[in-house]
């Protein structure tokens, strides 16, 4: 009995805890979520830079804030204050409380509210994950898994609009071929799916290069294109459609803007690579190999077959590579000009 009262009082008291905490947390909360009117004032500064809106441009919040530092020096003071963590959560979850609906958004809002959720969550998870998402995976064409994830909110007409403006201004030789969208990204464009319905925005084309069925060529056109920061990073791809002579300049690619449209335009002429400091950016092509697990192959020629890539759905003729039995090792067929033990065969298709 004694230990049943023990036991009830022990109950009786957490409970009691709990209630305070509940009762008493949000008002300790309210009183504690306020920076000083200095760290207000610089946050004020950065969210009304006129370069914050660049942050639409990139997949990864790291790749932006290597970017905007470099633009906004009161970034770095807001950082080093003790309070910066308190004033942006304030901002954050004051706006979102009077503003739930994302499709009420502003586009100004809409950039200064996911640089703030980003710049509380410092992690340099994928852009896309600022507003609702579902981790998903994709797969290369051997069978690797890609980390990727799907949007559960798509920009408003007016949200679409604002970005076109602003990236017209920003970079008016660049041709819009896609309205923006937060359904896929440059990577994901290059690399997985150019179709209008691809739905999966993927943060690195890592799985893609490492599996070998890419590799590193001079520039073509079809070629699939990288750009590297100084750090190795992939910060962006694209897909080369025309080339005009020699040089970068030369060079027209199609390239999906992070949150932003697709746009044809020069490789040297995007947010992803800086004339001031050209030796920063390193941009690699790389061509299918056309792998013989991934080709279909079908009997043409005494000489010739015909190989089908499912990899990049390029067709082309090559040669028979015949065995001692003068059969194709690839198609299957025989060719009638070769010659098996002293006699003239003619030409089998499988």
């Amino acid at each position: 009995m004694k230990q049943l009262l023990t036991k009830t009082l022990i109950s009786c008291l957490l409970t009691l805890c709990i209630l305070v905490m509940t009762l008493f947390a949000p008002i300790v909360y309210a009183e504690d979520m306020t920076g000083n009117e200095e760290t207000e004032a610089l946050l004020n500064t950065v969210l009304s830079h006129p370069d914050l809106p660049d942050i639409l441009f990139f997949d990864t919040f790291d790749l932006f804030s290597e970017h905007f530092r470099a633009k906004c020096s009161e970034i770095t003071e807001f950082l080093g204050r003790d309070d910066y963590i308190l004033t942006a959560s304030s901002r954050y979850y004051s706006f979102l409380t009077a503003n739930p609906d994302m499709s009420d958004w502003s586009l100004t809002e809409y950039v200064q509210i996911v640089f703030l959720k980003e710049l509380l969550s410092q992690d340099q998870t994928s852009l896309a994950r600022s507003v609702g998402y579902t981790e998903v995976s994709v797969y290369t064409c051997l069978g690797n898994a890609v980390d990727a994830w799907i949007y559960s909110q798509e920009l408003s007409d007016q949200q679409i609009q604002k970005i076109i403006d602003y990236v017209e201004n920003r970079h008016s030789n660049a041709e819009i071929l896609r309205n923006p969208t937060r359904m896929y990204n440059c990577h994901s464009y290059a690399w997985y799916s150019q179709s209008i319905s691809n739905t999966y925005w993927i943060p690195s084309p890592g799985a893609f290069l490492s599996d070998g069925v890419y590799q590193p060529i001079q520039w073509a056109v079809g070629d699939k294109v990288v750009y590297f920061n100084s750090e190795g990073t992939a910060t962006h791809s694209g897909i080369i459609v025309e080339i005009n002579g020699q040089g970068l300049d030369n060079i027209v690619i199609v390239s999906k803007w992070g949150i932003c449209g697709l746009y044809r335009h020069v490789l040297t002429d995007c947010l992803y690579y800086s004339p001031t400091n050209p030796s920063g950016t390193t941009i690699v092509a790389y061509r299918c190999s056309h792998p013989y697990s991934q080709c279909d192959y079908e009997w043409s020629s005494t000489a010739l077959h015909i190989k089908t890539c499912n990899v990049c759905d390029k067709s082309f003729t090559e040669q028979h590579t015949l065995n001692a039995l003068g059969i194709c090792t690839a198609c299957g067929g025989r060719g009638s000009d070769i010659t098996i033990n002293n006699h003239n065969t003619e030409a089998l298709v499988r």
